[in-house]
């Protein structure tokens, strides 16, 4: 990668998953040698952003996996590699990121999906069967 180019850093990322969550999309996805897409309103479109490279989705798995939280009990588990850790984020309008990564020819793959708070005043429901 050119010297000018700086991998995807934390601050531009929340930048676009904001921006995905204004216009009401539903996923981001970020494949190294592709732009930024996201889908949910409407049709796939890209974010206005250059075309990713493996460093990129590698920089942005690493924000996810240190946003991770992880149990007090399954950090002291002696078979912590068993256990599946959830990537989130909290976006600061209360938006939640859950990312899901998968190996791809270039390198990572992400899929971010974007879960928006409720509206005020709601609540969930438990049904019981």
């Amino acid at each position: 990668m050119l010297d000018l180019v700086k991998p995807l850093d934390a601050d531009t990322l929340e930048r676009m998953l904001q921006y995905a969550t204004a216009t009401a999309a539903e996923r981001v996805h970020l494949r190294p040698g592709s732009r930024p897409m996201v889908t949910g309103l409407g049709g796939p479109r890209e974010i206005g952003f250059r075309q990713l490279c493996a460093e990129d989705t590698v920089e942005v798995a690493g924000h996810f996996l240190a946003a991770a939280r992880v149990s007090e009990r399954a950090r002291e588990s002696s078979c912590d590699a068993a256990r599946e850790i959830f990537l989130f984020m909290k976006l600061e309008n209360g938006t939640l990121a859950e990312a899901v990564l998968e190996p791809c020819r270039a390198g990572v793959a992400i899929t971010i999906e974007l879960i928006p708070p409720l509206p005020a005043g709601a609540g969930i429901e438990l049904i019981e069967a």
